[in-house]
């Protein structure tokens, strides 16, 4: 991007400036919006068919649906959370409906690979060791595939509108640690097929989103959040789950397990869109995500 300031090539930066690179090996180009003194690092996955900057509007990082510039980003936002935040562009095979490739769609990528590459980057280019991923709809099921094929790659996973694939059915998610886990997900999401369906183990993408990205999609059905929230927490702390436990405020339902490291939001009147979720829930979604990684 030129109209980014590019971050010194050694050391980490004393400044908050942003960069944009690609990684050998593969095609993906990564926003870099690096922060003056930054403790953590999270890379956020946009959902599919959408751009990188388009999901760091959508959280209010960038303040215009554009190519991020220095003047067009709220870094006082990042510094505030002494968060270094990181946006890869998914990739497609047919060079449009950027996806991820995370057993619901096919982007022509080994993505595990280009995010496990992508840690290693980041913690020896900023000397952070503390990394996170967060990932809205189909960035939110590619942040389910590592949490359980890769967990170790990252120290927190946050799902947005975006449960996991149905492949897991036959082939168990079996992390080789249970890493902590923030899954937030709204009644009325018509893409997913939940309205109706909070406790059905099974949710079924759209039919008309079905047929729009045919052409990258692998599987259509999903593991309903609370049902998968359920198995997560039995399997990492032997606890259980119950919606006797929820705490609600009328727009939102939450349960927390596991001493806080597992958390699932059931937003009442929110749909699939990040703007949907913070209007139902009266919270921003950066808060959300920086309050829980603060007390995991």
């Amino acid at each position: 991007l030129s109209s980014l300031l590019k971050v010194a090539e050694s050391g980490g930066s004393t400044t908050s400036e942003l960069s944009s690179i690609t990684l050998p090996g593969f095609p993906h180009q990564i926003d870099i919006y690096g922060t003056a003194g930054a403790t953590k690092a999270i890379v956020f996955l946009h959902g599919g068919g959408g751009q990188n900057y388009q999901f760091a509007f959508n959280l209010g990082i960038n303040l215009v649906d554009g190519q991020p510039a220095t003047d067009t980003v709220n870094l006082t936002l990042l510094e505030n959370e002494k968060i270094l935040a990181i946006f890869p562009q998914g990739q497609a095979i047919s060079g449009v409906g950027y996806t991820w490739n995370n057993h619901v769609t096919d982007s022509g990528q080994n993505d595990v690979a280009f995010l496990q590459k992508l840690a290693t980057y980041i913690k020896d280019r900023f000397d952070i060791s503390t990394i996170y991923l967060a990932g809205h709809s189909n960035g939110g099921m590619m942040a389910n595939r590592m949490w359980c094929e890769s967990a170790k790659t990252y120290n927190g996973y946050v799902a947005l509108s975006g449960p996991m694939s149905s492949y897991y059915l036959s082939n168990p998610c079996e992390p080789s640690v249970f890493q902590p886990y923030y899954g937030i997900a709204g009644e009325m999401d018509t893409v997913l097929g939940v309205k109706g369906n909070w406790n059905a183990p099974l949710w079924e993408l759209n039919p008309f989103l079905v047929a729009t990205v045919a052409e990258h999609l692998v599987n259509s059905t999903l593991i309903g959040e609370w049902s998968s929230y359920q198995t997560r927490v039995q399997l990492a702390c032997d606890e259980v789950a119950a919606d006797a436990d929820k705490i609600s405020d009328g727009m939102v339902e939450t349960w927390n397990n596991c001493a806080g490291q597992f958390k699932l939001q059931h937003v009442l009147s929110g749909s699939h869109s990040v703007d949907s979720l913070e209007e139902a829930s009266g919270s921003k979604i950066i808060d959300l995500i920086a309050t829980f990684l603060s007390k995991i």
